[in-house]
C-alpha cells in the first residue's frame, strides 16, 4: 500500500484541478469505493473487457459528486486520472482487508447512494447456458458467453450480521437467446413454472421476494437454536436489539417500503431455505422450487417434504456411525475380528398437532383451529365424548346429554381455576419459552394466520375429562361406566430417538398414538432395513414387552432380531422392572451378555444415552408445538443433524 500511496500523491500533485478540492484521504476513499463496487461499475461495458470503462456510469458519477462535493468536470477528471490505479489495486488486496474497508463506506452510500439507485446486490452478467454462447467471427472455434440485458430492479432489505439491516436494490437480468431471467440466487425460464437455484450456496440468500439475509447470519440463528433452544421470535428480538449498528441505524431511510425490523416469519423463511440449499449442495443436486406461490412456505413445501422423506429411516448423516464409545471390536483366538455396536432407543414427549382420531397419521388441513384431518373432518361437529357420535349443540363441544354437558362445564370451570394454570406451568417446566419478552399489541397485529412456532402455552391443548373427575366419591349416577371426553386438539404422543451409546443420534420418528412395542419394532425395522444393518445391542426401557410381542409374531419378524441382544437399560432394569417378570429376567437382563461389561466388571456401553439426549431434545417443545408436520420434521432433523455432527467432531477430535 505504501507504493500505491506514493502513486496517489504523484497523480494528485500533477493534477491541480484535483488537489485544489481533494485531499489524499479523499483519494484513498475514492479508490476504496471503486474497488468495492467494481463489478457494479463494470456493468456498463461487456463482461469480457477486463479494464476500467472509459466513463463512469451516470449514477456513480453523480454519487461521487455528492460524496466529495465535486463539480461535473472535476468528477470526470478524478475518474480519468485514478481509474487504472484503482482497478489494478483491487486485485492486489486480500478480501478481508477489502471487506473491512468497505464497511467504513456504508454511511456514504446511505447518505448519497440510494437516491441514485446505488446498492445493487452481486449478480452474474452472462448467461449460464453454454448453448447461448456465440462463436467469434475473428477467432473461429472460440466461443463467448452471451451478455445479459434488460435489467429490472426493485427495493429490498439486506439483513447482515455485522452491519444490521441495509436498504438495497435487487436487480435481475435477461438472456434474449434462451429467454431466461437471472436473479441473485436463481434463474427462471419464461415458459417455466419453476425457479432453479444455482449450484453453490450463496453468501447472500434471498429468503423472500424483498428480503435478503447473509449466510453468516443464518448460521448464527441455527447455532442459537441448536445450543440454546432459541426460538425464531427471540432470534429476531436479539437481532433487532443487539446486532444493529448505532452509526448506521439513524441513516436508514424512513420511507423505505420494506421494514428493517426482523420478525419470526423472516427467521423461519431463512432457516428453511438455507437448510434446503445446504442439503442440495451436499448431495450435488440443484434446488428447484415453484416460482409462483401463495407464500414462501408453500413454495418450499414440496422440497421440504422430499427432504423429510429422504431423512426417514437410514437418512441421518451419521446413521452408520461407530466409535470406541459405542462399538467394541475384539479378536478371537483364530484372529477373527468381531464388532459389537450399541444403540439406545427411547421416546421424548414432544409433538405437533395431529388428527383427533387415535393413531391417525393424516396431516391436519391447517394447524390453526382444525382438530381433524380431511378424512375425519365430519367429527368436528360431533360430541367431544369419546364414542358418543351425536352432534354437538351450537356453542358447545358436547351434545345435549346431561352427563356429557357436565364434563364440558367442569372443564370450563377448571380452566379458569388457579390450580389449572399452575398445572399448565408444570407441564412446560422442561420447555423453553418462545418469547422472553412480553408480547406487544404491535407484534400481535403482525401474527401470521398460520402459526409457525408455539407460544409456550396453548389454549387449545388436548384435555381429557372423565365423569370420575367431577364427583367427590368417584362414582357416577350411571354406575361404574366411565365417560371420557376429549377437548382441544390432539398432539402426537412422542418423538422416538435412536442414539448410539456415545450420544450420536442416528434416527428419529414420530409416534402418534402411543409408544407401543409394535411401534418401536416398526421404527427399528425402518431405521435398520436389513438384518445385516442391525446393531448387535438394542437397548430399550421396555424391551421385555417387545420380546413378549415377538414371541407371538410370525417367524419372519421373530427371526429379524434373533441375532441382537435386547437388554433393558441398566437404570430401568434395576428400578422399574419386577424380579418376578420371567421374560424380562430371561431375555432382557443386561448381565446376561458378557460383551456388555468389561473384565473389571464395569458396563462397556452407556445405556442411558437416549435419555441424556432427550433432555436436550425436549427443549424444543415450545418452539414446535404449533408447527405443521412438514416444517416440524425438517426443523427437528436439521437441529438433530447439526448437534450430531458436532458430537461426532468432538468424539473424533
Amino acid at each position: 500500500m505504501d507504493d500505491s500511496a506514493a502513486r496517489f500523491k504523484r497523480i494528485l500533485a500533477d493534477s491541480p484541478e484535483l488537489s485544489a478540492t481533494l485531499s489524499l484521504s479523499d483519494i484513498v476513499r475514492f479508490v476504496d469505493i471503486v474497488r468495492w463496487k467494481k463489478d457494479d461499475i463494470a456493468a456498463i461495458q461487456p463482461s469480457f473487457i477486463s479494464g476500467p470503462p472509459e466513463y463512469l456510469p451516470l449514477s456513480y458519477h453523480k454519487f461521487l459528486m455528492d460524496c466529495f462535493s465535486l463539480e461535473h468536470e472535476t468528477a470526470k477528471s478524478l475518474w480519468v486520472k485514478y481509474r487504472t490505479l484503482a482497478w489494478e489495486d483491487h486485485e492486489s488486496n486480500n478480501s478481508m482487508e477489502l471487506e473491512a474497508r468497505a464497511k467504513s463506506l456504508i454511511q456514504l452510500f446511505l447518505k448519497h447512494g440510494l437516491q441514485h439507485g446505488i446498492g445493487t446486490l452481486p449478480l452474474s452478467r452472462i448467461c449460464m447456458d453454454s448453448a447461448c454462447s456465440r462463436e467469434l467471427q475473428s477467432t473461429p472455434g472460440v466461443f463467448r458467453s452471451r451478455e445479459l440485458v434488460e435489467p429490472l430492479s426493485y427495493k429490498a432489505v439486506f439483513l447482515t450480521r455485522d452491519l444490521g439491516p441495509l436498504p438495497v436494490y435487487c436487480t435481475s437480468l435477461y438472456c434474449r437467446q434462451c429467454n431466461t431471467r437471472y436473479y441473485p440466487n436463481f434463474y427462471v425460464h419464461d415458459q417455466a413454472t419453476t425457479r432453479t437455484y444455482y449450484a453453490d450456496v450463496p453468501d447472500i440468500i434471498q429468503s423472500a421476494q424483498h428480503v435478503f439475509i447473509s449466510r453468516e447470519l443464518c448460521e448464527l440463528f441455527i447455532t442459537l437454536k441448536v445450543v440454546s433452544w432459541t426460538s425464531a421470535t427471540n432470534c429476531a428480538k436479539l437481532y433487532n436489539l443487539a446486532l444493529g449498528n448505532p452509526s448506521i441505524t439513524p441513516l436508514l431511510p424512513s420511507d423505505w417500503p420494506i421494514k428493517f425490523a426482523l420478525d419470526a416469519e423472516r427467521v423461519w423463511e431463512a432457516f428453511f431455505l438455507y437448510s434446503l440449499l445446504l442439503d442440495h449442495h451436499e448431495h450435488g443436486e440443484l434446488l428447484i422450487l415453484p416460482h409462483n406461490s401463495s407464500s414462501q412456505f408453500e413454495r418450499l413445501r414440496p422440497a421440504i417434504q422430499a427432504r423429510n422423506k429422504q431423512m426417514a429411516g437410514p437418512g441421518q448423516p451419521e446413521w452408520n456411525h461407530a466409535c470406541n464409545l459405542c462399538c467394541w471390536v475384539s479378536q478371537d483366538e483364530d484372529g477373527n475380528m468381531t464388532a459389537v455396536r450399541s444403540v439406545v432407543t427411547d421416546g421424548v414427549a414432544i409433538g405437533h398437532p395431529c388428527c383427533g382420531v387415535h393413531d391417525c397419521k393424516e396431516p391436519l388441513p391447517s394447524t390453526k383451529g382444525a382438530r381433524y384431518c380431511k378424512t375425519h373432518t365430519c367429527k368436528e361437529t360431533e360430541c367431544a365424548v369419546v364414542a358418543c357420535g351425536r352432534p354437538a349443540q351450537p356453542g358447545f363441544d358436547t351434545c345435549d346429554e346431561d352427563d356429557h354437558r357436565a364434563l364440558e362445564t367442569h372443564k370450563s370451570q377448571e380452566g379458569k381455576a388457579m390450580f389449572q394454570l399452575k398445572r399448565r406451568l408444570e407441564r412446560l417446566r422442561t420447555s423453553q419459552v418462545h418469547d422472553s419478552l412480553p408480547t406487544t399489541a404491535d407484534s400481535l397485529e403482525h401474527t401470521m394466520i398460520e402459526p409457525i412456532e408455539g407460544t409456550g402455552v396453548g389454549e387449545d391443548t388436548e384435555t381429557e375429562v372423565s365423569n370420575t373427575d367431577i364427583l367427590c366419591d368417584g362414582k357416577p349416577s350411571t354406575g361404574n361406566r366411565k365417560i371420557v371426553a376429549q377437548f382441544g386438539r390432539r398432539r402426537t404422543h412422542n418423538e422416538e430417538l435412536c442414539v448410539c451409546s456415545c450420544g450420536v443420534v442416528i434416527g428419529r420418528a414420530t409416534f402418534f398414538g402411543s409408544e407401543a412395542p409394535n411401534g418401536v419394532r416398526e421404527f427399528l425395522m425402518t431405521l435398520f432395513p436389513t438384518k445385516r444393518s442391525l446393531p448387535e445391542v438394542l437397548w430399550h426401557d421396555n424391551n421385555c414387552r417387545i420380546r413378549a410381542m415377538l414371541e407371538g409374531d410370525p417367524p419372519d419378524l421373530q427371526s429379524y432380531f434373533e441375532e441382537c441382544a435386547m437388554p433393558v437399560d441398566v437404570f430401568h432394569f434395576k428400578s422399574k422392572h419386577k424380579e418376578t417378570d420371567i421374560i424380562c429376567n430371561t431375555y432382557c437382563n443386561p448381565a446376561s451378555w458378557p460383551e456388555l461389561h468389561t473384565e473389571d466388571g464395569k458396563w462397556r456401553f452407556n445405556s442411558s444415552a437416549a435419555e441424556q439426549t432427550n433432555a436436550w431434545f425436549g427443549g424444543y417443545q415450545a418452539i414446535v408445538r404449533e408447527m405443521d408436520v412438514d416444517r416440524y420434521k425438517l426443523f427437528l432433523d436439521e437441529t438433530n443433524r447439526r448437534c450430531t455432527c458436532e458430537t461426532a467432531v468432538r468424539i473424533y477430535a
